[in-house]
């Protein structure tokens, strides 16, 4: 019995040990200072980099990841840029992160990037929105760095926040650690690990690892107005006949064009009345090109009285809708104006006429 008990006891401590063992830690990659980095991509897309690490070189040995004997369970890291050099808000084409260390225990591992809109409160703090997110398989390499494509919007007045996440790698053996490096940076680096108590994002400095700066970038441009399609008429005025004589015709065409960034495809134009009529309509029907396409619509103007004539024509599309006015004054046919030589005549007969009279009257 008392060697029972001594059996009872060794196996309950040991068992109590292997628990222990397992419990997922905060743990630096074993990574060795001497490997060599490996190529660190220069350029990319878009005109901007969001970026509060100046340095692209990850280090061996810097970064930490809630892991049991290297092999990591869910880890996010984090990073929140504030927007105020983009008064449009930011479009993402691309996130780059360094890696110190992926080491899969098959071919390789998933990684997923998101991007959040940040409202209400400086991050952590606020609400965060996913606005867009990516999943790549990462192969096994070290001091490296990453780029993912990823298009998302974040508007003005929001912090646009970027996340590596690194789901658990229990089952297939994996091993990752995120890039980082000492360099001095401009932003809070943040880690969330639920496994390891950190249930927020939380900054690597308070939790013991000040000099792990991770290296998190966002490319991509000024988000600028949304794409929209827009109309623009010429002349401003629309067509104008000026005057035209009664009973006769006058044409007038007006140009449409898309001044927009967006094409425009055009539905509909109102239909003139008389005295105004269609003579050809090259743009209903049409999709006009984004900033270059136009089209033109040719009117005749035939009145039948005299006086101002107007009407107000609408041109529907996937653009807002415009107006533009058919407008010509009808006037009366001239008054005919008997010529010079006809005056002389007339003169002249009247001369006859009277001298006439007068020699009647002499004799």
């Amino acid at each position: 019995m008392r060697l029972l008990s001594i059996l009872a006891v060794t196996f309950a401590v040991g068992l109590c040990a292997t628990v222990q063992a397992q419990t997922p830690s905060l743990l630096r990659s074993g990574l060795s200072e001497t490997t060599t980095a490996g190529p660190v991509p220069s350029g990319g897309c878009g005109t901007a980099v969001l970026s509060q690490n100046p340095n692209n070189t990850p280090v061996a040995g810097n970064s930490v990841a809630c892991s049991t004997a290297g092999i990591h369970t869910d880890n996010g890291y984090f990073r929140a840029f504030d927007l105020g050099a983009f008064p449009q808000g930011f479009t993402s084409c691309a996130v780059e992160f360094g890696i110190e260390q992926a080491d899969a225990g098959g071919a390789n591992q998933p990684v997923t990037v998101r991007l959040y809109s940040s409202t209400g409160a400086a991050f952590p703090g606020g609400t965060r929105t996913e606005v867009g997110s990516a999943t790549v398989n990462v192969t096994d390499q070290a001091l490296s760095l990453l780029s993912v494509p990823l298009t998302a919007t974040v508007p003005a007045g929001a912090q646009l926040v970027a996340e590596v996440f690194t789901p658990d790698g229990t089952a297939g053996g994996n091993s990752f650690f995120i890039g980082s490096n000492t360099t001095a940076e401009t932003g809070p680096s943040y880690i969330q690990a639920a496994g390891c108590g950190l249930t927020a994002p939380t900054p690597t400095a308070a939790i013991g690892f000040a000099g792990m700066h991770i290296i998190l970038n966002v490319r991509g441009t000024d988000a600028g107005p949304a794409p929209a399609p827009m109309l623009t008429v010429s002349p401003a005025t629309g067509a104008s006949f000026g005057q035209v004589v009664t009973g006769q015709n006058g044409t007038a065409t007006v140009t449409l064009t898309n001044t927009g960034n967006a094409p425009a495809t055009i539905t509909a134009i109102t239909a003139p009345t008389a005295p105004f009529s269609l003579v050809t309509d090259g743009c209903t029907g049409q999709t006009l090109a984004a900033g270059t396409g136009m089209c033109t619509v040719t009117y005749r103007f035939s009145p039948t009285a005299t006086g101002p004539f107007s009407q107000t024509l609408t041109v529907t599309s996937n653009a807002p809708p415009i107006t533009f006015q058919l407008q010509g004054t009808g006037i009366a046919p001239p008054v005919a104006v008997p010529g010079p030589g006809l005056l002389a005549l007339i003169v002249l007969g009247l001369g006859l006429l009277g001298f006439g009279a007068w020699r009647t009257t002499r004799g």
